[in-house]
């Protein structure tokens, strides 16, 4: 199975996930804290993991980079706000997720192998991950801050 059938077939399999989690947590609560407190997370640690590459400590790159794949998606309860909120574009945001998982797989796979040159390099397209999703959706059409339901 190639990469693009994988992407696709958890694309699809996310949407039918999403779409029963969203009738099953229908009158759930989350908080947008929840949201925010993995943002900050993924913040910290992808700044543990700059520094540790500039200090060429692999084994501390690894372990920041296996917190972000244990931690770094949106629990189920978020995901079902997301579909509420954003509805079809969630699956944008889910895409984008999926992505950066990858990415980091490949960071962890290169960082366990103490090359310096292509864990610099996939730092910066785990980077470009995030980035490319906060310009998706940073903005008040999609995220109000003072919103207390998310």
């Amino acid at each position: 199975m190639t990469f693009f059938q994988r992407l696709v077939f958890v694309y699809v399999g996310s949407i039918l996930l999403l779409l029963s989690l969203n009738l099953a947590s229908a009158n759930a609560q989350v908080k947008i804290g929840d949201l925010n407190n993995t943002m900050q997370m993924l913040l910290h640690l992808t700044s543990d993991i700059h520094d540790n590459l500039v200090k060429k400590n692999f084994q501390a790159v690894s372990l920041s980079t296996e917190k972000i794949l244990i931690h770094g998606k949106a629990s189920s309860d978020v995901m079902a706000k997301l579909v509420q909120h954003l509805g079809v574009e969630a699956m944008e945001y889910k895409a984008l997720e999926i992505e950066m998982y990858y990415q980091a797989k490949i960071l962890l796979k290169v960082a366990r192998e103490e090359n310096s040159k292509q864990s610099l390099l996939q730092y910066q397209l785990l980077l470009a991950q995030c980035r490319a999703c906060h310009e998706r959706f940073n903005s008040s059409r999609y995220f109000n801050m003072n919103h207390t339901s998310f």
